[in-house]
């Protein structure tokens, strides 16, 4: 069966965001969780210029299962993409899928106004809430940057506060 629209394909993955928060992803066929995670993060970053960076806490749930695509018309309410049901792997029209959770992505990623890394430069889209370590730096409020290379810790400016204008 060849994929309804709403499908990409990824490191050679054919996926697709399975939510508006895009904190659930499906792809055609059983895959190991390095390339759906890969292809999911490829995703976030084509479509929706958006990063996943994985919380220790909170990894990414792979689930291999079997279900049913069923192409959806489209209309004014949606995109007119699919629907997926479950299904036992002998029934007529099932195939092999991988679905990828990735809990409270939406809580985390793009909380604060993208910025580089004092000491390496490195540019990070990812807020984090950290509280005590921001009022130790005496920073104005409790979201933080934290570098992925280097592991400088430095406040983050939230992305509901208007970014002062660059002179050129």
């Amino acid at each position: 069966m060849t994929a309804p629209a709403g499908f990409t394909t990824l490191y050679c993955l054919t996926i697709a965001c399975c939510d508006e928060d895009a904190e659930a992803f499906l792809a055609l066929g059983h895959h190991d969780a390095r390339r759906m995670t890969a292809a999911a993060n490829r995703l976030l970053r084509t479509e929706r210029l958006e990063r996943y960076r994985p919380m220790v806490s909170e990894l990414p749930r792979i689930t291999h299962t079997f279900g049913t695509l069923t192409a959806q018309p489209l209309d004014e309410d949606s995109e007119g993409a699919w629907n997926f049901e479950f299904a036992d792997q002998d029934e007529a029209g099932a195939q092999a899928v991988t679905l990828l959770d990735i809990p409270g992505l939406g809580d985390f990623e793009l909380l604060a106004v993208p910025s580089r890394c004092p000491d390496c430069a490195r540019l990070t889209t990812t807020g984090h809430y950290m509280s005590a370590k921001m009022r130790a730096l005496g920073a104005p409020s409790p979201l933080g940057h934290e570098c992925r290379t280097c592991g400088t810790i430095w406040p983050g400016i939230p992305r509901s506060v208007p970014t002062p204008a660059v002179a050129a």
